[in-house]
């Protein structure tokens, strides 16, 4: 089983990395639990990178981790994290 590498748009890897602070100022063990589920379900998606469904927003993938949204998509040999947000934002 081909196994996919995951690559992060700077912008998304920033909204994650706020996301992740803004839990962590209300809840440090919050915030450790919510990086191992987006770790967990970004490995999950490295080796089935086509079981989220497409978003017909966006025309990316899109995951859900709690009450967040991972939008990427799928290339060659890697998937691509598009945007990080919290469910509540619209996009």
């Amino acid at each position: 089983m081909k196994r996919y590498r995951v690559r992060w748009r700077p912008g998304a890897r920033m909204d994650y990395e706020q996301a992740m602070q803004w839990v962590a100022e209300r809840s440090p063990a919050g915030a450790k639990h919510l990086r191992n589920e987006v770790r967990e379900r970004l490995k999950y998606l490295a080796a089935f990178p086509r079981s989220a469904p497409v978003s017909a927003a966006r025309g990316s993938r899109q995951a859900v981790v709690r009450s967040y949204l991972i939008f990427y998509t799928v290339e060659e040999d890697f998937i691509r994290i598009v945007d990080f947000r919290h469910g509540a934002r619209d996009y």
